[in-house]
């Protein structure tokens, strides 16, 4: 699956910090597969924002990453998106990648 850079950060924040053993194994993965490596950081001039808690990148500089996330993986994903949804609790980040890992076509109205 395709990602940004900026998608795997989100994806990487809504991840569960508790669960169970077995599912702490596909966290841990993918965590892994989600992060940026050093050698990405430095080609995209990862850093800290100026506010405190925020990361700015060139996005230029950043590439689509095509990463394979396991079954159980996209079912992680999948729980933390529709567990946000039904909070209401979608930012306009978290809504596309809701849209896109669930399936669901945002509905279009036409303004008169």
């Amino acid at each position: 699956m395709k990602l940004s850079v900026k998608e795997r950060l989100i994806l990487f924040s809504i991840l569960p910090n508790e669960t169970n053993f077995k599912t702490y194994q596909t966290l841990k993965a993918m965590r892994n597969i989600l992060s940026l490596g050093d050698e990405e950081r430095e080609a995209i001039n990862f850093r800290e924002g100026e506010v405190p808690g925020t990361v700015i990148w060139d996005n230029e500089k950043a590439e689509t990453k095509n990463l394979i996330i396991t079954a159980e993986g996209l079912r992680i994903i999948k729980e933390a998106l529709d567990k946000l949804e039904k909070a209401s609790k979608l930012t306009a980040d978290t809504a596309e990648l809701y849209a896109r890992f669930l399936g669901v076509e945002a509905e279009v109205v036409e303004r008169k």
